[in-house]
């Protein structure tokens, strides 16, 4: 028994020591790991390029095309502020068991060509979404989406390691498939 107790009192300290180690190299990685995550995707729908922009601007629609606050976020959103104008929010609760809120809001935009949202919620960072909407001729449009997402440190190697650009990737891509699918159920034009 006492070997035993002698063994156990030259390995803790190792397996302590060992354990620092790779916490302090955890920590050191985040120092040089980027913070800052973008994501963009393109495409080109047969639906006017007027059109289009009314539609994306109205925080209210975005439950229908937004990848994010469709995964996230219960379907009925409270507005604050004139919809479509900047500063305008929409507060969704969070799905599930988290009653987080989730704002989406219009922090800028460019009559007729593109849009700047904030996403933000609750003890996440902020994730900052640009349309960019163009016409190509009469009835096409080409939307851009670009997600940008800032992560803190050391979050940021939690955000390198977890896959989150792909997700950020995945959700672009599959905005702007729903929206295509949205305005293509919508029949009449949508105007503020």
């Amino acid at each position: 028994m006492p070997a035993l107790m002698h063994l156990f009192e030259h390995f803790i300290p190792l397996y302590l020591l060992l354990l620092l180690a790779v916490i302090l190299l955890f920590l050191l990685t985040g120092l040089f790991i980027r913070k800052e995550w973008t994501a963009s995707e393109v495409l080109v729908i047969d639906i006017p390029v007027l059109r289009v922009y009314q539609y994306v601007r109205q925080l209210r629609n975005h439950y229908s095309f937004n990848q994010w606050i469709s995964l996230n976020c219960r379907d009925i959103p409270e507005l604050k502020g004139p919809d479509g104008q900047a500063g305008a929010e929409a507060i969704f609760e969070g799905k599930g068991s988290s009653n987080n809120k989730t704002v989406i809001a219009i922090s800028n935009l460019v009559e007729g060509f593109w849009i700047d949202f904030e996403i933000r919620s609750q003890g996440s960072a902020v994730e900052k979404i640009r349309i960019v909407t163009q016409s190509v001729n009469d009835i096409h449009t080409q939307i851009s989406l670009l997600y940008s997402f800032r992560s803190r440190y050391p979050f940021n190697v939690f955000t390198a390691v977890s896959g989150h650009n792909h997700t950020m990737n995945r959700n672009a891509r599959q905005s702007l498939v729903r929206l295509n699918k949205a305005l293509k159920n919508t029949k009449e034009p949508v105007m503020t």
